[in-house]
């Protein structure tokens, strides 16, 4: 047992539930493959229950993942949000708050009753992460008043090197599930997906149920634009515009000639999102890293095909049986990465960032068939990310994207097993090289 888990005394891991990681790599000399980086460990993951069966009081899952070398930022979080949550009675007062609201009441209220709960965690978690750093922040003005100074190459190497200890940040989302609800508290862009069937009517849903709180989210760049920000200047933030840590977007700010709104333009409030009942309906939890789905796009797949693409390798590890979903997933998406940088991209990456998933099964009954299926059929994405339900009524303009390529003409040619299976041998043959390239070259650790 690893001595900083402190919580694994008090708790067990959620037995219906799995966790994944993988490295960061660079692309090899030879440009075919990729070498796995030993790197520190950039993200952290939870899945905990106070019991090891199915109707536990309550279950707490989290994932935290580093933002621009904020690898102590995300442990810190971790440690913080799991003290605050087990020790200072957070569960306990979140639970207390759900049994006082009318079960007959819409998600959006029981989101509300929590809502100023883990406002209050969020922030003094953050107070806390800020005064634990003190000590940097000294050597860090220390250092640019003596680079200011001196000018030189060495102070300001050594300027940059105190900046980095200050500026790390992590994002975060946290699953809570309590009286049989679901609440997905986010500050970041670690994205929560719910991977939903109907066995009635065939299909299969992937909603997002959180928000993404960088400037693409149309909210967020309201939120800034209320500030003070021209668009101009909301365009030079690229990290999210929430999340704990990132210093000089908040009280540094002042310090950046960019930047002149009247309070800091970064937040840690998190949204809360969720509050309702999970139904048999409601088949698996999904915790995601925001490297997953950036290596996603790097595949040639579109933001808006991510999740489908998602499910599809979670619906092929179920049908393997396996009670490894995540690492599994996890380990297809980088050999998907590898074939299409090495092979197909006009442009390929020099590098694929480490990546973490985390998966819940909420209850059993999932059918691979229905997904497989799916390819002639309407799969529903459901993107929530532009609806805050911690703080307004639910909106309608969380929208449904069907799948934009219709399989109808294709399924019911003659000749369609004949392609299909031509197609199959080669995608065998490049996966067959792929791997023979990696055990041939396995001392350098390719993956």
């Amino acid at each position: 047992m690893i001595e900083e888990e402190w919580w694994r005394t008090l708790l067990d891991d959620c037995p219906t539930s799995d966790d994944g990681y993988t490295k960061s790599a660079h692309i090899a000399s030879n440009n075919d493959g990729f070498v796995t980086e030993d790197t520190d460990n950039e993200h952290h993951m939870f899945r905990l229950a106070n019991k090891q069966f199915t109707d536990a009081k309550f279950k707490l899952y989290g994932l935290i993942s580093d933002i621009h070398r904020g690898v102590s930022c995300a442990q810190a979080v971790r440690d913080k949000l799991l003290y605050y949550m087990l020790l200072e009675q957070g569960v306990e007062n979140a639970l207390r708050e759900v049994e006082k609201t009318h079960s007959m009441s819409s998600s959006d209220i029981f989101c509300k009753s929590i809502r100023s709960l883990m406002v209050q965690v969020f922030e003094s978690i953050e107070r806390e992460y800020f005064n634990s750093i003190g000590d940097d922040f000294a050597a860090f003005y220390r250092q640019k008043e003596v680079a200011l100074t001196e000018m030189t190459l060495e102070s300001q190497q050594l300027l940059e090197r105190t900046r980095e200890k200050v500026s790390g940040a992590a994002s975060t989302a946290i699953a809570l599930i309590v009286e049989g609800r679901l609440f997905v508290i986010s500050c970041g862009t670690v994205r929560a997906l719910l991977l939903s069937q109907n066995d009635c009517e065939g299909t299969t849903k992937v909603e997002y149920l959180n928000q993404q709180h960088d400037v693409l989210n149309p909210s967020e760049r309201e939120r800034l634009l209320g500030l003070g920000l021209s668009a101009e200047q909301i365009s030079l933030i690229n990290t999210p515009t929430r999340c704990f840590g990132n210093f000089f977007l908040k009280g540094g700010y002042l310090d950046n000639s960019n930047l002149c709104p009247e309070v800091e333009p970064c937040s840690v409030e998190p949204t809360i999102c969720g509050g309702f009942k999970i139904g048999l309906h409601h088949k698996f939890l999904i915790l995601a890293s925001p490297s997953v789905f950036k290596t996603i796009q790097q595949i040639g797949i579109s933001s808006a095909e991510a999740g489908n693409y998602l499910m599809r390798k979670i619906a092929a590890v179920i049908a393997q049986e396996s009670c490894d979903i995540s690492q599994l997933v996890l380990d297809d998406i980088c050999n998907d990465h590898c074939l299409y940088q090495v092979h197909s991209a006009v442009q390929p990456v020099t590098r694929r960032e480490s990546m973490a998933l985390l998966c819940v099964k909420l209850n059993e009954g999932f059918r691979s068939e229905m997904v497989q299926a799916s390819t002639s059929k309407v799969l529903e994405i459901v993107d929530a990310s532009q609806a805050d339900t911690s703080n307004s009524t639910k909106k309608p303009n969380a929208h449904l994207i069907p799948s934009y390529v219709d399989f109808t003409t294709f399924d019911s040619h003659c000749m369609r097993d004949a392609v299909q299976a031509k197609v199959d041998r080669i995608f065998q043959q490049i996966k067959a090289k792929s791997k023979l390239n990696r055990i041939e070259e396995d001392e350098h650790s390719y993956c």
